[in-house]
């Protein structure tokens, strides 16, 4: 029970990082982290994704509002778009991590702070994203998601080096203070027991989906505490470059 709960609080900024489709391949996107509770001139972390010249990678750096990188992720595309590698090298906990798709499967590399290396195959589930590829599912799901209907998936989880199942549904349209419209999704597991238990997460969407402003959940970035790192909870605000 704990380990699948700590999964789910553990990969969370990086299902949002990515919209191929409402941006250039050449704008990229930034992003500030804020606490959830506190003030919106305090930025805890911020976030860059540039995009390769060839528009088959993607590569995002979260940093601290001193510049020094907590996590990188790298995503890889083939000539087609399907995705080929997902990689992400957590530089506050010494771990890092690859899920790669190859003949048909999803192959898991997670090695730890201490240098163990756990790995793990499984079929590529017929929906599921990583990363970058989530927003891309969203935008492809949309008008299913605007009449109410949930949607199922598997998320791909770097450091549990496996799928894990997620729905995701309208959750309410909200207006902003200066009269702007937002779709809110809400994301959660599906695991009963799980969602029962834990915080999901929160999507602020435009109307026709085209971008992603905010989200609200945990984060890949940690809180440091003493000698100690952990999970940390933010609001996220994103924009073009």
């Amino acid at each position: 029970m704990i380990s699948e709960m700590s999964l789910f609080l553990r990969f969370s900024t990086s299902c949002a990082v990515l919209l191929f489709s409402s941006i250039s391949w050449s704008a990229g996107l930034t992003a500030k982290g804020y606490e959830i509770r506190g003030s919106r001139d305090s930025v805890i972390f911020t976030m860059e994704q540039t995009f390769g010249a060839d528009g088959l990678s993607s590569h995002t750096a979260f940093r601290s509002p001193e510049g020094r990188d907590l996590v990188t992720e790298k995503m890889e595309f083939d000539d087609a778009g399907a995705p080929l590698r997902y990689t992400v090298n957590h530089v506050q906990s010494g771990t890092s991590g690859v899920v790669e798709v190859q003949g048909g499967r999803l192959k898991f590399s997670y090695r730890s702070a201490d240098g163990k290396v756990k790995t793990n195959d499984e079929s590529v589930p017929e929906v599921w994203a990583t990363g970058p590829m989530f927003l891309p599912m969203v935008r492809k799901n949309w008008d299913r998601l605007m009449k109410g209907e949930p949607m199922k998936f598997r998320f791909a989880v770097w450091d549990r080096a496996e799928t894990v199942g997620f729905q995701l549904f309208k959750d309410r349209v909200e207006k902003k203070p200066d009269g702007r419209e937002v779709v809110v999704l809400k994301m959660k597991p599906t695991a009963f027991i799980i969602a029962a238990i834990v915080d999901p997460l929160y999507f602020e969407m435009r109307p026709d989906g085209s971008f992603l402003e905010t989200m609200t959940g945990r984060t890949l970035p940690k809180r440091q505490d003493g000698s100690k790192l952990k999970d940390l909870d933010s609001y996220i605000v994103y924009s073009t470059k």
